[in-house]
């Protein structure tokens, strides 16, 4: 038989399981973020090593061209 409380804890009932699944889909966002970020993470640290690796060959092309110059400078001066 239904008493006058009743209602109220069906809606406390309620109130508390709208939380916990709050709680649940709260956790699992965090996990998803988390995860986006470690790829993130991931994908920036490649990019930082694949432009180290461009700017050594710039810079390795940089002191050929200068060493080349150089050359055909002292090569045009003994002419």
């Amino acid at each position: 038989m239904p008493t006058i409380f009743s209602g109220v804890e069906n809606r406390i009932a309620q109130a508390r399981e709208l939380h916990q699944e709050l709680h649940r889909s709260a956790r699992q966002d965090v996990a998803e973020w988390r995860t986006q970020a470690a790829r993130l993470t991931t994908t920036v640290n490649a990019l930082n090593e694949a432009n180290e690796a461009l700017d050594a060959k710039a810079n390795a092309a940089l002191t050929l061209s200068m060493l080349a110059a150089t050359v055909s400078l002292i090569a045009l001066k003994r002419r």
